[in-house]
């Protein structure tokens, strides 16, 4: 059981706070050094004029949140 403990502030108006809960998973994603890199990796002018192998990018695995929310990362 989980205990909630609100502090009125001088002037302040209990009635107005609110709690809203979120239920946090555990966030992982996995690449491996075989996964190809992004598409738009694939158009830079140096890989469409040969300069540049798709083997020497590397992949790249994005978190995204819903809108409204945000992974914040350790200090």
């Amino acid at each position: 059981s989980n205990l909630l403990v609100l502090f009125e502030e001088t002037g302040g108006n209990p009635l107005n706070i609110s709690v809203k809960t979120v239920t946090a998973g555990i966030l992982c994603g996995q690449v491996f050094e075989s996964h190809y890199p992004p598409r738009r990796k694939w158009s830079t002018p140096d890989y469409i004029n040969g300069t540049m192998s798709i083997n020497s990018v590397a992949p790249e695995v994005h978190l995204h949140c819903e809108d409204g929310h945000v992974i914040l990362y350790p200090p």
